[in-house]
């Protein structure tokens, strides 16, 4: 999925005109949590098994699609293969367009791109940015005692932790522990960097 996110936006705004990129890469995000929210509503009433199995559909759907996607021309103007991006420009703007201002423009784009300094791994650890890469390393080690309040805290560790370590007291009393944690907030709160630790 992180690979999709990065790879399927890119791609969208290669081979769209440049008075559509914006829409098209927007929408790409729109459909996506469309579908997390239908898949949400429809787990009301299907088993998550069948749910599972049902999602198979569309990825085998897209599986299929992707023998008969062109490859970006923006791509192969990179690469070097004239004919290849022609022939891929020709076939996602129709057969009858005229794309010769719009392939003179990427073409123009590539030799600037190739006349710029390439980057590479170790250029992150420069000292300018040394502090985005250490805030970026530290995020993802989030403890209890990181910004909820102490109520949030206890509710939660009774939630999830309790559930786990003191499993035999449930059973003992008769009675089943919580089996779904929802967090919600404004946007400011820390719901996604605690959702790991309370998805079960």
């Amino acid at each position: 999925m992180g690979a999709f996110s990065y790879v399927v936006p890119v791609y969208i705004a290669e081979i769209s005109p440049v008075n559509l990129r914006g829409a098209l890469t927007t929408l790409n995000q729109v459909m996506i949590c469309t579908g997390v929210s239908v898949a949400f509503i429809i787990g009301i009433v299907l088993s998550w098994r069948t749910l599972a199995l049902t999602g198979l559909v569309p990825c085998a759907v897209l599986l299929l699609g992707l023998c008969f996607i062109p490859e970006s021309p923006r791509w192969m103007a990179k690469i070097g293969s004239q004919k290849e991006f022609e022939a891929a420009f020709q076939k996602l703007r129709g057969k009858d367009a005229d794309i010769t201002h719009e392939a003179a423009e990427i073409q123009d784009y590539i030799e600037e791109l190739e006349k710029m300094p390439k980057a590479n791994m170790f250029d992150l650890f420069q000292k300018r940015y040394l502090r985005s890469v250490t805030v970026t390393l530290e995020i993802p080690w989030v403890k209890w005692e990181d910004g909820w309040t102490w109520e949030v805290k206890a509710q939660l560790m009774e939630a999830v932790e309790w559930p786990q370590k003191h499993q035999d007291a449930f059973e003992r009393i008769g009675t089943c522990p919580p089996t779904r944690v929802l967090l919600f907030g404004p946007p400011w709160m820390q719901q996604n960097a605690h959702g790991p630790s309370c998805s079960f």
